[in-house]
């Protein structure tokens, strides 16, 4: 069977100039996951490059721990994409946009989640409500740090 793609979207504005929000968004450090609740259990980087960098993630969702590595390529100041390219997951690409907004900055995300069999498809569309409360969960928690660390 061919593996197909489920897409969750998920928006958040943050109260901070682009160039700002860009950078603190993808200056990946080994200590991310303490700056969020949800779903980022580890995320190590382990290369760092111009317009690149690889990180060894292990994510949890549904219950379930994914572990894999990540390659996120820099577009900046107004994108950057994940792709995973070994371990659980593999083939996920998630797009993220920044925008500039009145009094900040939009980022629109796209998880395009890359499911080999109906079952885990199924699994996957019918908890899209879970999948986007965590998520948010996870953003809250970025948010809150990005505030803290820009205080």
């Amino acid at each position: 069977m061919q593996p197909t793609f489920v897409n969750v979207k998920v928006t958040r504005t943050f109260p901070y100039p682009l160039e700002r929000t860009f950078e603190w968004l993808t200056d990946y450090q080994d200590d991310d996951p303490s700056r969020t609740t949800a779903v980022v259990k580890r995320r190590p980087v382990l290369k760092r490059e111009a317009n690149k960098v690889t990180l060894e993630g292990e994510l949890e969702l549904f219950g379930a721990r994914g572990v894999g590595k990540v390659e996120v390529e820099l577009h900046p100041p107004t994108h950057y994409v994940a792709t995973i390219i070994e371990g659980s997951g593999r083939g996920s690409v998630y797009d993220y946009r920044l925008t500039p907004v009145e009094g900040g900055t939009r980022l629109d995300v796209l998880y395009r989640i890359r499911v080999k069999r109906w079952k885990s498809r199924l699994r996957v569309i019918l908890g899209k409500p879970f999948v986007r409360r965590e998520l948010h969960k996870m953003w809250d928690g970025f948010t809150e740090s990005m505030k803290r660390e820009f205080a």
